[in-house]
């Protein structure tokens, strides 16, 4: 970056210093400017000195130390403005407050930076398919990796309600061949159509999602995989599919429950 001639300087103060706020990838904050030259400044970047690299190890935190950043302005002789300065730091940094330096040209200014909490896991795989076994049991593994900057405990996810693909189609049919030579006003096809909604409702039922050996807290930066013990209702229709969401932090673990094919129907039933 070519350095900025000495009077193009920036209104702050130790008492008034820049801050930037935010997740660690998404600091955001305005710096207000002055152009105390007799010609026109263009600022389009400056430099972020003495950034939090105590997480890091030796080997990453040299490189981690300074960083440019975006900082576009265009001011007029004796003009001041606010300008936009955008910045980003290890995504693991830890929440709390920083300082550090901005450098411009030849003027270092003092910044603090307020990092929050950044809660951002993934998981692999997020789509679990599971045989439709009417009371059955299956096991899957799931990793999960941390790439926030707080710790997180996966644990058991409990009881997930079921949406069974067709249940609309199911209720609808069902609504018609029960009651189209008996409802004649809207109450009564509402009440009738509730009355089948929630049969459909009971059939499908609770999907239980349990860690057998308890529940695992994950450091940023790291992974871990999670066995998950998955219990099947016994009211499910084995020619059916169903679907199921786990809310995991910022994941949406996706289960879905989809019929083999062989399965022998009215015997299924029947037991």
């Amino acid at each position: 970056m070519r350095p900025l001639p000495p009077w193009r300087l920036i209104d702050h103060t130790e008492d008034n210093p820049i801050v930037l706020a935010g997740p660690p990838r998404r600091l955001r904050g305005r710096a207000q400017l002055h152009n105390r030259g007799e010609e026109r400044a263009v600022l389009r970047e400056a430099t972020l000195r003495g950034l939090p690299v105590a997480h890091l190890t030796a080997e990453k935190a040299e490189a981690a130390q300074t960083s440019t950043v975006s900082m576009v302005a265009i001011l007029a002789p004796g003009q001041r403005a606010t300008g936009l300065l955008r910045a980003s730091v290890d995504p693991h940094t830890p929440p709390g407050s920083y300082e550090t330096t901005v450098v411009l040209g030849e003027h270092s200014h003092l910044v603090r930076l307020e990092v929050s909490e950044n809660y951002d896991i993934s998981a692999t795989p997020s789509v679990l398919i599971i045989e439709n076994e009417p009371g059955g049991r299956a096991t899957r593994r799931v990793t999960f990796r941390n790439n926030g900057n707080v710790p997180v405990t996966v644990g058991k996810l409990g009881a997930l309600p079921l949406d069974e693909q067709l249940a609309v189609c199911r209720t609808i049919r069902s609504t018609l061949e029960e009651n189209a030579d008996t409802a004649e006003t809207a109450d009564e096809w509402l009440t009738a159509f509730l009355r089948q909604g929630k049969k459909q409702l009971d059939t499908a039922g609770l999907l239980w999602v349990d860690t057998p050996n308890g529940p695992v807290t994950i450091l940023p930066g790291h992974t871990a995989t999670i066995e998950l013990l998955i219990r099947m209702p016994d009211t499910l229709l084995p020619g059916s599919r169903y679907f199921a969401v786990g809310y995991i932090y910022s994941v949406d673990l996706q289960f879905v429950v989809v019929p083999t094919g062989a399965v022998d129907w009215p015997q299924r039933r029947r037991n």
